[in-house]
């Protein structure tokens, strides 16, 4: 009876130690996707905050060129008051010189005008800029960023740097693979040339998910890009840096 005991307090223990080796696994990989999240929305701050600098800007370009439309009205009333005391002179004269001040007047009217279009060009096409970062930001944040669906495993994109990385390579890109029923992902460190994937979390795939995220991994590295499968049914203007 000793010995039952003693194998069925084996068998108990090893059962709560493997629920236990389960439970860390999943904690490594909740670990590795809020790193990335962060590494993520720390990106788009930065880019957030350039792009309102650069409309900082161009708000600066407008008001400069409304500070100078007074020094044009000025220039436009010392045109008509020379235009009045001019009267009386020689007829050919007067006609010349009135010409030439028409003409002042008309380069004077059309630079305050290209004036306040350049400016309000910058200003609205900085806005949209913000805007689309607003969007991108709030796709990230709600896991709506990936470019392909196989299987119930979304694919995105991911910068992702494992700690065997070499501190001065410069971060690759990468495939994060996510399991949308259980929330479980891992990011797909390299292609071999055998075409396995190299997966350091032991998380498996299915053989359909391999596929496409072997064809995907090939697009990338001859192109830059992901699939034209993938690109005509998501937006990846800022999921990819230059």
């Amino acid at each position: 009876m000793r010995i039952l005991d003693l194998e069925a307090a084996l068998t108990k223990e090893k059962t709560v130690n493997a629920e236990l080796f389960a439970e860390l696994a999943d904690l490594k990989g909740v670990h590795a996707k809020v790193s990335e999240l962060a590494s993520q929305l720390e990106r788009q701050r930065l880019e957030l905050l350039a792009a309102q600098r650069t409309a900082q800007l161009a708000e600066n370009a407008l008001d400069k060129a409304q500070r100078e439309i007074p020094a044009l009205k000025a220039k436009l009333a010392d045109s008509e008051r020379e235009r009045k005391a001019l009267k009386g002179l020689n007829p050919e004269k007067l006609k010349k010189n009135r010409a030439d001040q028409k003409k002042k007047t008309e380069e004077a009217k059309t630079a305050a005008s290209e004036w306040k279009q350049k400016t309000m060009a910058a200003r609205n096409e900085h806005k949209a800029e913000v805007k689309d970062l607003h969007r991108t930001l709030l796709q990230m944040l709600e896991e709506q960023d990936f470019f392909a669906e196989v299987d119930g495993y979304r694919l995105t994109l991911s910068r992702f740097r494992f700690g065997s990385d070499p501190a001065d390579e410069k971060t690759r890109i990468r495939i994060r693979a996510t399991n949308v029923e259980t929330s479980e992902s891992c990011v797909v460190k390299s292609v071999l040339e055998s075409g396995a994937l190299e997966l350091l979390s032991g998380m498996s795939l299915p053989e359909s998910v391999a596929d496409r995220i072997r064809a995907e991994w090939e697009s990338i590295l001859e192109t830059g890009k992901v699939t034209k499968e993938s690109s005509d049914h998501v937006d990846l203007s800022l999921a990819v840096e230059n």
